[in-house]
């Protein structure tokens, strides 16, 4: 019988070539992978294959060396190059672990060292980074010394054929029967996310096959899901939030997109029925008393006493539009040019406050309205 441990996805090799293959041209490796993705044991997987290396990267002897940011907290660029100064013969893979950490401790003299390992012949460079903390700025800082451009590898979550390969395994593994359609049942509500679906089949195995509505509402499985949601960085919360609720997003989640896509997040039910019923529509914008309420947020304090009262005008009816005159009248202002200007700032702080500022619409010479 298999191994859980041991169990690999039959697209395994492909995943492996896209880790190796900047190394084949003597550059660097940036793997990016989502939280819990396991990357360490594909690693090992990886590295128990040799004679697939090898010919990967036309080498006759490799070492591999692994080093790891989040425990060893290199003081600096020298500690680095100390860990790495054993003699070897042979060429060697070098495995930093915890780049994000490196990137969002500004470790510069670190990024420098590392850009000064990779350009040895000798050595061929892989860096580890949660794609939760990639983002733009981190790719500026990176960008910004020179030559140092490492190859991105997502990698990605397991397409169909793999999802149904482990559920036969975990089925063959445990001993219990499920059907087609219950499987399509489970696939249907949680994509493409392994840990979800072991955690189904393991309740169907211990309370029964007919309990798979009571395993989809289990306590462990919303917790799962809701862990799945913190691990998300803000930007891709807001791909997430989008898609739940057919919002328009801006241009800079471009890259945030690319990598739910990628993922496959948008493909997980289960994570939208989460958004809609625990964390509500961003845009849902009231007016309560003296707060101001964006997807259950108070933001009052971000405003000016003339921004609350135009946003209250518009809000105690989102699409309709709000005339001029009514807001002259509302906010005490006495020319179009001081309403234009007032409306102009409201929406730089929509936008810094990380709304769009495309919700505050302006109707010529009609009005104002919120369209969310």
């Amino acid at each position: 019988m298999k191994n859980y441990y041991n169990w690999r996805p039959s697209n395994l090799e492909v995943i492996w070539r896209e880790w190796l293959a900047p190394l084949k041209y003597y550059e660097p490796s940036l793997i990016m992978t989502y939280p819990g993705s396991d990357v360490v044991r594909r690693v090992d997987q990886l590295f128990n294959n040799l004679e697939f290396v090898k010919n990967e990267l036309g080498l006759e002897r490799i070492e591999t060396v692994r080093l790891d940011y989040r425990t060893d907290k290199w003081v600096s660029g020298t500690e680095l190059k100390r860990s790495l100064e054993e003699n070897s013969r042979n060429t060697r893979i070098v495995w930093i672990y915890g780049f994000e950490e490196i990137l969002r401790d500004e470790r510069r003299d670190l990024i420098i060292e590392l850009q000064n390992i990779y350009r040895e012949s000798d050595q061929r460079l892989v860096l580890v980074c949660e794609a939760n903390y990639y983002d733009k700025t981190f790719e500026n800082l990176i960008l910004s010394l020179p030559s140092f451009d490492p190859r991105i590898s997502l990698h990605g979550n397991y397409e169909d054929a793999q999802l149904v390969e482990f559920v036969e395994y975990l089925v063959q593994k445990w001993k219990i029967t499920i059907s087609n359609e219950i499987r399509a049942q489970i696939l249907a509500a949680v994509g493409s996310n392994l840990r979800l679906i072991k955690l189904i089949i393991w309740h169907l195995r211990d309370k029964g096959i007919d309990k798979l509505p009571e395993a989809l509402a289990s306590p462990e499985v919303w917790w799962q899901v809701r862990s799945l949601w913190n691990k998300l960085s803000e930007s891709e919360k807001k791909v997430v939030l989008a898609h739940a609720y057919g919002l328009q997003e801006t241009e800079d989640l471009a890259m945030s997109r690319e990598y739910v896509e990628k993922m496959r997040l948008l493909e997980m039910p289960m994570l939208v029925k989460f958004v809609r019923k625990y964390i509500g529509n961003p845009l849902e914008a009231t007016v309560n008393n003296d707060q101001l309420l964006i997807g259950g947020k108070d933001y009052s304090i971000y405003f000016t006493d003339k921004q609350k009262m135009i946003l209250r005008e518009v809000l105690r009816e989102p699409g309709a539009i709000v005339t001029r005159d009514l807001l002259l009248s509302t906010v005490g202002l006495e020319s179009d040019w001081a309403l234009d200007s007032q409306i102009n700032r409201l929406r730089k702080r929509l936008k810094e406050i990380g709304l769009s500022d495309k919700y505050l619409v302006t109707k010529r010479g009609k009005g104002v309205l919120w369209q969310s």
